[in-house]
């Protein structure tokens, strides 16, 4: 059973500026990787132990043919997405 999965504001500002960087590289680009990112948030959101931990609660999901992260914590009932970052961008900046 597939948990509700909420994306926070920082993760859609992530998205947002992604999204826009890949379209202006080419156009549609942005649209696939939001693709990817959909099917990763549904993995997550089927299987969220399935994911690695990175710190304490924090579980990190690799994005497949973009080199983007997913950080997420999950619960019982709820997956809390808080930021979709580029491999090498470290978590903090």
């Amino acid at each position: 059973m597939s948990r509700e999965l909420i994306v926070g504001p920082a993760a859609e500002a992530d998205l947002q500026s992604a999204f826009e960087w890949y379209e202006r590289q080419r156009r549609g680009l942005g649209l696939e990787f939001l693709i990817a990112i959909d099917d990763a948030y549904r993995a997550i959101s089927q299987r969220p132990e399935s994911f690695p931990l990175v710190l304490h609660r924090m579980r990190r999901a690799i994005i497949n043919r973009f080199p983007y992260f997913v950080f997420y914590s999950a619960d019982a009932s709820l997956v809390t997405v808080h930021a979709v970052l580029h491999h090498k961008r470290h978590p903090r900046n």
